[in-house]
């Protein structure tokens, strides 16, 4: 402890400073504190001194000032000081508490070379990572899309099945390397959960279709079930979670020989925390011992060396979900019974979004309804669909016992007739037209996993529903039947092939940006395989010479590329060309959160990831072909109509008066324009909710005041924002754009008459 007065001269010293700076008490009184502090900083310690002695204020000790000192033999420590000032007879007296923090800095000085080696190391990893992903991926993109293309050509038998079996093992790799790649990323903490807003139901339903055709294959049913209280929208990471249901049903598909898998989705009940959503999944599967359990949850780990040799993997799948629910702030727990089955569920917290409109009433109320399906828990899921909508249900587990049952009640007929397609014995194809010949009226839906192999087959049919039936799709339809009697597009039509294009769409010119020559070729043939010529540049400054000399309506763009990458490519294309509509689609093998991200934020309106998958490359191109190109100034609806129908106008102003239609149509049309920069900045964002909800807040009052096209279109792009596909969204967004110029005009030239 030393004392110091005005002046600057020390006044107190203690037995502990003597030790520390290695002076007596009585050598030290009376000299300037500057003695005690090194020769280049005495200047400034007189400066902040002489500031102190003016303003004095109390220093704790955590909260001191770093210097160095120097002690009687010339050495140099460093200092923490606290200062306090006293007020004494002779004047302020400013004590200085003095710590020598030597040991202290040095250990700092180790923890941060040791942090900096860490975060040198982590960005080593995460370098090491991306670069791994990209040199296993596009080979391994070659490799799957050359397969894709040679099986769409003649083969034999022999060669078809040699072939195959190469395409089968190459997607098997690319599963073994996924999992790898992705435990590496979660355990260098590269996986970052986002929070975007999504629809439950709809997000759901296009999970489950993952996995329905490899259930299908088993023989396996998939159910689904999602509790009433679910929330319509909720804010989290649905790529995530996507990720972890479509391992756990990949496993219970697996594991499963015969019976069933399930999904249900529940609220957890609240708490501070807030809103939780449960999902479980259950199977009928071989099962687990329970001491066995925790294992699974280790890294490349199966329930024993057997498994491995049967169903193959790399006991990743568990480990990397439960990795991925606790990064969310959730939790993941197992049940399970050899030769029973196994059930795991895992939660998580979600916001609410509460702002989503209550569903509006079905009109379905005290429909009689029949459900017939041999599978039990189907049937109780339907019976509680139909329960949900105030209709009187009567099921059945076969075609004999629903006959007999409308045999049974034949002054009591049924309006609607929900039939699985396989069933035993009486198949839902010959069980309905015994229930059509019997009454004529019925309105028959066929349930189905797969189509028909003849379309004549389902002509007896009011609508095809794809299974599991989503409760929301299902009650569309039956709202349709009972409003019209049919439905316009059956929900699952007979397939076509992947590589079918519509007819009468637009005609794309096609720019493939990829430094790769064997990716350069897969590209090329399979948009040629769709109908599309294209060219090609291996470099982002090759794509923008190109696009000098012509404009393009698509951009298949890779993004690892030497001299000019796609990224910094896209900012140029739209920094050069804002006016172009351009779309410009990601080709990455690089697939984590931040990445996908970084293609959106410079402009990149889609994304595929390597190895390209054909299904999801036909759905944009669909995408883009179905939605015609934005007009410079106005659009009129395809089917000649004019934008506004003067007799609705006409009434309306009959009605309610001109000057108050004038100054709804002019709220609405402010609505308008608020609107359409809303759902373009929707869809590059990729939210959902936030298209559907600018959709429905128009559509309405655009019907009232006359603009029935313009409406058609918005009720469109809601029902669609659930689950098409971002260019079929970005299409109808178009439509909409090109289509307000004209709304203008003509809603005012109606109201200035």
């Amino acid at each position: 402890m030393l004392g110091v007065d005005g002046s600057g001269l020390i006044q107190l010293v203690n037995t502990q400073a003597e030790s520390l700076f290695g002076w007596t008490r009585n050598e030290l009184l009376g000299r300037p504190i500057e003695t005690l502090v090194p020769e280049r900083a005495r200047g400034t310690h007189r400066q902040h001194r002489a500031g102190y002695f003016a303003e004095p204020v109390v220093r704790a000790m955590g909260a001191g000032t770093d210097l160095s000192a120097r002690r009687k033999d010339g050495t140099e420590f460093p200092a923490e000081i606290s200062l306090s000032s006293i007020e004494t007879e002779d004047g302020l007296l400013v004590t200085a508490a003095v710590r020598d923090v030597t040991e202290r800095k040095a250990f700092e000085a180790v923890v941060a070379r040791a942090r900096d080696t860490a975060e040198r190391a982590a960005r080593s990893r995460q370098e090491f990572l991306a670069n791994m992903s990209h040199e296993i991926r596009t080979p391994m993109n070659a490799i799957i899309g050359m397969t894709s293309l040679l099986l769409d050509t003649p083969m034999d038998r022999q060669q078809r099945d040699f072939v195959e079996t190469l395409r089968t093992s190459g997607e098997h790799l690319l599963t073994i390397i996924n999992d790898i790649l992705d435990y590496a990323k979660i355990d260098s903490g590269k996986l970052v959960p986002e929070e975007v807003a999504f629809e439950v139901r709809g997000w759901l339903g296009e999970t489950l279709d993952l996995v329905t055709l490899q259930a299908h294959e088993k023989g396996l049913e998939l159910a689904c079930d999602v509790a009433p209280d679910v929330p319509l929208v909720v804010v989290g990471d649905p790529t995530r979670v996507r990720q972890v249901l479509v391992n756990l049903l990949a496993n219970a598909v697996k594991f499963t020989h015969t019976g069933e898998v399930v999904v249900r989705v529940e609220v957890e009940p609240a708490d501070e925390a807030g809103t939780w959503l449960r999902f479980v999944v259950s199977d009928t599967g071989i099962g687990v011992a329970p001491e066995r359990i925790d294992t699974l949850f280790e890294p490349f780990t199966q329930a024993d060396s057997t498994t491995t040799r049967i169903y193959g993997g790399t006991g990743l799948g568990l480990a990397i979900s439960r990795r991925l629910v606790e990064s969310m702030g959730g939790r993941m727990e197992m049940r399970s019974t050899p030769a029973v089955g196994t059930t795991v569920n895992f939660c998580f917290p979600v916001e609410r979004r509460d702002d989503a409109d209550s569903a509006a009433p079905t009109g379905l109320a005290g429909q009689r309804i029949l459900v017939v399906d041999d599978n039990a828990t189907n049937r109780q899921l339907l019976e509680v669909w139909a329960y949900q909508n105030d209709m009187e249900c009567v099921s059945a587990a076969g075609g004999p016992e629903a006959l007999e049952i409308v045999d049974r009640e034949q002054d009591r007929l049924f309006g609607f007739a929900l039939l699985d397609l396989d069933m035993p014995g009486m198949d839902g194809i010959e069980l309905g037209r015994a229930l059509r010949a019997r009454n004529e009226g019925i309105r028959l839906v066929l349930l189905q996993a797969t189509s028909p192999t003849r379309t004549m087959d389902i002509e007896v049919f009011d609508a095809v529903v794809a299974k599991p039936p989503r409760p929301e799709k299902l009650t569309e339809v039956m709202v349709e039947l009972l409003r019209t009697g049919k439905v316009r597009d059956v929900v699952s039509a007979p397939p076509i092939s992947v590589f079918a294009m519509p007819a009468g769409g637009r005609r794309l010119s096609i720019l493939v940006v990829e430094d790769t020559p064997v990716n350069q070729k897969v590209a090329q043939h399979l948009l040629a395989r769709f109908g599309f010529r294209s060219d090609v540049a291996a470099s982002g400054q090759e794509a923008l010479t190109a696009l000098a000399q012509r404009a393009y309506d698509l951009i298949l763009m890779d993004i690892q590329m030497p001299e000019m990458d796609g990224l910094e490519a896209t900012r140029r294309i739209r920094a050069r060309w804002p006016e172009r509509d351009l779309h410009i689609v990601a080709m990455t093998a690089n697939v984590a959160t931040e990445d996908v991200r970084r293609c959106y934020e410079v402009g990149m309106d889609a994304f595929l990831p390597k190895p390209i998958d054909v299904a999801s490359l036909a759905r944009m191109l669909r995408g883009l072909l179905t939605a015609p190109p934005p007009a410079p100034l106005s659009v009129l609806p395809s089917d000649g109509r004019p934008l506004v129908d003067s007799a609705v106008v006409g009434q309306l102003c009959q009605e309610i008066g001109r000057d108050v239609v004038r100054e709804l149509a002019e709220e609405f049309l402010a609505d308008v324009d608020t609107a359409l920069p809303d759902l373009q900045d929707g869809c590059r964002a990729q939210d959902r909710a936030r298209i559907a909800a600018a959709a429905h807040k128009l559509k309405t009052p655009a019907r009232s005041l006359g603009a029935a096209a313009f409406g058609e279109l918005l009720n469109d792009l809601e029902y669609q924002a659930a689950e098409s596909d971002w260019p079929v969204l970005a299409g109808i967004v178009g439509r909409l754009t090109g289509q307000r110029s004209g709304l203008h005009d003509q809603l005012r030239a109606e109201l200035a008459q």
